[in-house]
């Protein structure tokens, strides 16, 4: 998942994750409120960072 600068999201699902999209955009509804979210395809099968952020404050 990345968070952009202006707080919208995007997270990546691999081609057997997409029907769990659904689902996902309800649980992170849940979390982060009325944020816009993208759902887009992982393309790389390596190894990936789980949590990225533009924002300052951000942890990661």
């Amino acid at each position: 998942m990345h968070q952009d600068a202006a707080g919208a999201l995007t997270l990546r699902l691999d081609a057997n994750g997409q029907q769990w999209a659904g689902a996902a955009r309800a649980a992170l509804a849940a979390l982060f409120g009325p944020v816009p979210l993208r759902v887009a395809l992982l393309a790389a099968e390596d190894k990936v960072v789980q949590y990225t952020s533009d924002l300052g404050e951000a942890l990661a």
